[in-house]
């Protein structure tokens, strides 16, 4: 990492030295762009991991298609430009994209000249970047819960004997809880000298098999009690603070048509989770809500290519990283822009 900066700071100094020999660029700070954004995010499979780790052995069954975004979505852009004296230049740029919250940039740059064709820019200013939208599970009257009865007979296996009664009360309500106990007392299992150790633990020590008995509660559940738990008020929400950003890039003419763009931009992104995850093997709600601050980078690959002096087509690809927020962390998004940019 140590390298990395070096080496970032050295490719820095050569370009700002160079520009003391060279005459102002001819290349244009003023104009209006926009057109079409594909994105292929990194929300999709951490954010359905976050769901199924919060709800329990239940989640790994959940395949509805609320559940997270869409793995990727369309949308478009504006990008907005305009010069001002002495080297310095205005710079806006607005991102919409399906299921996510707008993101934008705001901000004053400043340019040298590198060579004739050439310039070196930096620009600073504020951000928010393009978060999901609220992500919620709504199953409520299509999907019932297939995996209930087997869950919770499993899970009664780490309760202390002693809590069953609480655990089941919980778990299935007062119409199973009978049938569940007289199973219980037949093994000599509701003694109080074995209150304090797990029921699957009582039941090694005894030579009874867990998973026969677990069996034999599934279907005792299931016969006695309707599949009446659904998920249906699990949801999260991403909100960010504006963020200070900063960006550098080189802009080179390679002749009058085509021209490219190369961009580092990082920005010190505050994200706040907030939501609540039910977990149908106890029937209550979890509250989450978390903020985070971190360094989120984004490095663009730009080119246009000019059908008139004011007229040009540009395409464009970005690749993004943003920081983990709490057991969440994005993977790496891919961005890619087509449209047309007016130089005025």
């Amino acid at each position: 990492m140590q390298k990395r900066r070096q080496l970032a700071l050295l490719m820095l100094g050569v370009l700002v030295s160079t520009t003391t020999n060279a005459d102002d660029s001819a290349i244009s700070y003023s104009y209006l762009s926009g057109g079409a954004n594909y994105d292929k995010n990194g929300w999709n499979r951490p954010l359905a991991e976050f769901f199924k780790n919060g709800i329990g052995p239940i989640g790994n069954s959940l395949t509805h298609q609320t559940l997270t975004p869409k793995s990727s979505s369309l949308g478009g852009y504006l990008h907005g430009s305009y010069a001002l004296d002495d080297n310095l230049f205005l710079e806006a740029k607005l991102r919409y994209l399906g299921g996510r919250k707008n993101g934008y940039f705001v901000g004053v740059g400043y340019h040298l000249a590198v060579a004739d064709n050439a310039d070196f820019y930096v620009t600073g200013g504020i951000s928010q970047p393009d978060l999901p939208n609220k992500v919620q599970l709504n199953q409520q009257g299509k999907v019932l819960v297939q995996g209930y009865p087997g869950s919770v007979a499993s899970e009664l296996m780490s309760v202390k004997v002693g809590e069953i009664t609480d655990y089941m009360l919980q778990a299935v309500g007062p119409e199973v809880i009978e049938r569940v106990q007289v199973s219980l007392r037949l093994m000599g299992l509701v003694k109080p000298k074995s209150y304090q150790i797990t029921v699957g633990e009582w039941m090694t020590d005894n030579n009874f098999d867990p998973n026969d008995v677990v069996n034999q509660w599934t279907e005792v559940i299931k016969s006695n009690l309707p599949l009446k738990k659904t998920i249906d008020d699990s949801e999260i929400s991403l909100k960010s603070q504006l963020a200070p950003t900063l960006e550098v890039g080189y802009r080179i003419n390679f002749n009058d048509q085509l021209a490219a763009r190369v961009a580092y931009r990082g920005s010190y992104d505050s994200v706040r989770m907030q939501g609540k995850l039910f977990n149908p093997i106890n029937g209550k709600t979890t509250a989450i809500d978390c903020k985070k601050r971190g360094l989120s980078h984004e490095g663009t690959l730009e080119a246009t290519y000019a059908f008139t002096p004011n007229l040009m087509a540009e395409a464009g690809y970005t690749i993004s990283q943003m920081f983990k927020i709490d057991t969440i962390k994005p993977k790496i998004g891919h961005q890619y822009t087509v449209g047309l940019r007016y130089a005025f």
